[in-house]
């Protein structure tokens, strides 16, 4: 993903979403602080929907890796096209924001 200034201590940190096909899109980065279980126990809440917010996911395929995520989601082609007016960054939660100003660093001798 990449990361984006917002102030002198807040960055934006992105993921890595692209749009694959008509009805599907492909995951191959997560923002920072969103582990792989976590997204996936999202994406099956956007499966199953709620009382609130209806299903808007049909299906998700995962071939990661130890070290790389990759998730390829199937969406109708309504979702899909409601993804994209949205922005599929914002609707697939794919960033996440940090603040540097409580930071505390140490050298090599503590």
């Amino acid at each position: 993903g990449d990361i984006e200034q917002l102030s002198n201590d807040r960055y934006k940190i992105n993921g890595n979403i692209h749009q694959v096909n008509n009805v599907s899109v492909r995951i191959t980065e997560l923002p920072i602080r969103v582990w792989t279980q976590n997204y996936k126990e999202s994406l099956e809440l956007w499966i199953s929907g709620t009382d609130k917010v209806p299903s808007w996911i049909l299906e998700y395929k995962e071939d990661h890796t130890t070290t790389t995520v990759d998730f390829t989601i199937k969406l109708s082609q309504t979702s899909l096209r409601d993804s994209l007016e949205e922005g599929l960054e914002k609707r697939f939660k794919m960033s996440t924001t940090i603040g540097t100003s409580n930071m505390v660093c140490f050298d090599g001798k503590g």
